[in-house]
């Protein structure tokens, strides 16, 4: 019996409900686990905003970065206000270095054009997601020595 580990890109309740084939698998995740709903205000309230256009639709990975990346884009056009321009918005963009939105993944270097270097790990157990060893995991991921 191998151990896999697999990127974020198969988190979601299909995978997740395809029984005991995929029961054990290991996810190395740059989010916060949206299991983790009940104590994450801003995962409440992407949520919140999702039922309230799609009723009964799910969370998901893309959707937690596309509401990450709704926030940043509107959070820096309101910093920007009147002189809301193409370059504008570029250059206020690559002030950002440390954007968690609101604490749902880990400081990414928008600026810098630099993922996080953290990483976490959920296990799959019985069709739900849960901790595997702890929070994140800061640091190189790969070496090249």
């Amino acid at each position: 019996h191998p151990q896999l580990l697999i990127n974020s890109a198969i988190y979601d309740r299909n995978y997740a409900g395809a029984g005991s084939a995929v029961n054990g698998t290991i996810l190395y995740i740059d989010f916060t686990p949206l299991e983790d709903i009940a104590s994450n205000p801003e995962m409440q309230l992407y949520n919140r905003w999702l039922q309230q256009v799609s009723p009964g639709a799910q969370m998901s990975y893309f959707g937690l970065f596309a509401w990450s990346a709704t926030r940043l884009a509107v959070q820096q056009m309101v910093k920007l206000g009147g002189q809301l321009s193409r370059p504008a918005m570029i250059a206020s963009l690559k002030t950002v270095h440390a954007w968690t939105s609101n604490g749902l993944h880990p400081a990414m270097d928008v600026g810098g054009k630099r993922p996080s270097p953290c990483w976490r790990f959920v296990q799959l157990q019985n069709g739900v997601w849960r901790n595997y060893g702890g929070g994140y995991t800061c640091g190189k991921t790969i070496s090249s020595r």
